[in-house]
């Protein structure tokens, strides 16, 4: 496809982060590695650096409305940072390992994020209920918010994938009273960007990061994401969500035969 198009895509990718937090990876991953035929290393390494970028924009609307929880960003961090670190050192080192397995893992993680953003109000109902069984309360979730941090640092470090429909599910279902949607895509948005910075510049220190690709792709989701932060607390979310959902799902299929 050609490289003009780029600045398209990074603006509706823009307006998916604005909104819902979900696209950096799980967006973007597919439509590079479909479309434009890129390196999966490649790809990883553009999406990490993209969203770091336009996530940090998008959330200066979030630190203007009050819609970040930090304790519980903390407690995500405290886990993700270094699993991150862990991950990159070993991908970096091992390419081979990483061309041969996480395409597959791509994809899985692409449809999960689709499933959760669909049908994430009957999995927070399900899950709600089993962590009442085990008497799981939110003021108590410190070290399993941890525990969640880690696995989500080390899915984004290794695939790009993670930070948002699953850190955002991942929230919802640990904070469900805590997290109003719209703090819920603040705090999520919030967590994701010195995971996505640490990963984004391992990646162009080990000289995968095509920085020509990413320009292009900035040149439209900076307004995207802009526009789509401002319109954020008058969107429908539910709908958009579903919508998105749909969209994953048919990536992930699609993505997993493409390889």
């Amino acid at each position: 496809m050609d490289p003009i198009l780029l600045p398209f895509v990074g603006f509706l990718v823009g307006i998916l982060i604005g909104l819902t937090g979900v696209g950096g990876g799980a967006t973007l991953a597919p439509l590079l590695l479909i479309f434009f035929q890129l390196e999966l290393i490649v790809v990883v390494a553009i999406d990490l650096a993209f969203s770091c970028i336009t996530k940090s924009i998008g959330i200066i609307f979030h630190f203007r409305k009050k819609t970040i929880d930090w304790k519980v960003s903390k407690r995500l961090w405290a886990g993700s940072i270094p699993a991150s670190l862990i991950i990159l050192l070993f991908i970096n080192t091992n390419p081979i390992f990483f061309s041969e397995i996480m395409m597959n893992v791509l994809c899985i993680l692409i449809f999960i994020s689709g499933m959760i953003m669909i049908f994430r109000d009957s999995i927070n109902t399900s899950t709600y209920k089993y962590l009442n069984l085990f008497k799981l309360k939110e003021t108590k979730n410190s070290f399993v918010t941890t525990i969640f941090g880690s696995l989500i640092g080390a899915s984004v470090s290794a695939t790009s994938v993670g930070a948002g429909a699953i850190g955002a599910a991942v929230l919802n279902i640990l904070y469900p009273k805590r997290l109003n949607p719209y703090s819920l895509v603040g705090t999520d948005i919030v967590h994701a960007i010195p995971v996505t910075f640490l990963a984004g510049f391992t990646y162009f220190a080990f000289g995968n990061l095509d920085l020509s690709i990413l320009g292009l792709l900035l040149t439209g989701s900076v307004p995207g994401v802009i526009i789509a932060s401002n319109s954020i607390f008058n969107s429908p979310q539910n709908l958009i969500r579903i919508i998105i959902g749909i969209n994953l799902i048919a990536s992930s299929v699609f993505l997993f035969y493409f390889d």
